[in-house]
């Protein structure tokens, strides 16, 4: 079948849930991620197989399956456990399916891991930290010369901020002067 050779090859983890909340739906990426095989889950509640925390300390599963069912749709970043007992950082998108004119046939979520992602941004922000403390302008550049960060010493010295550099080009920064003739 098409869709099912479709929703295998998907990179990230598709989960669906049946009105009641249970499983429907696990393809393989679920299954890489989370370490529970499709026959682990199939027929069981989703409350009983991934332990979930959001972001938001205030947020709950209750709350963001309200928000599902009032917009039919929830977006958001959480932390699940995995069956190794490992936890990981999810960005998760949840939409209603089904016929709109019945009542709610079910939940599809979309959940692809930003563990590593995160990990990156927490390391910079602490580099970030001792970073600024040096007197010397520094900058930091991805592989195609944009500009990732720089220090507080960079934006005094060059007379900008971090919107005016972050994510442009080096070279067009300070009206086109950094940039090198071909």
């Amino acid at each position: 079948n098409t869709y099912a050779s479709m929703l295998e090859s998907i990179g990230d983890a598709v989960i669906a849930l049946d009105a009641e909340g249970k499983i429907i739906v696990w393809n393989r990426a679920a299954e890489q991620l989370y370490g529970w095989t499709k026959a682990d889950v199939l027929g069981r509640p989703m409350s009983g197989i991934l332990i979930t925390e959001y972001d938001d300390p205030l947020a709950t599963t209750a709350g963001a399956m309200e928000e599902v069912l009032r917009t039919g749709t929830w977006q958001g970043k959480v932390r699940q456990t995995c069956k190794d007992g490992s936890i990981i950082t999810i960005d998760s998108s949840v939409r209603l399916f089904g016929d709109p004119a019945a009542p709610v046939h079910g939940l599809i979520a979309v959940n692809r891991d930003i563990s590593e992602k995160e990990k990156v941004i927490n390391d910079l922000k602490e580099m970030q930290s001792v970073f600024d403390t040096l007197h010397q302008p520094i900058i930091i550049l991805d592989t195609e010369f944009r500009v990732v960060t720089a220090n507080k010493a960079f934006y005094d010295y060059f007379d900008m901020n971090s919107q005016e550099a972050e994510d442009r080009y080096f070279f067009n920064l300070d009206r086109g002067h950094w940039d090198i003739p071909g």
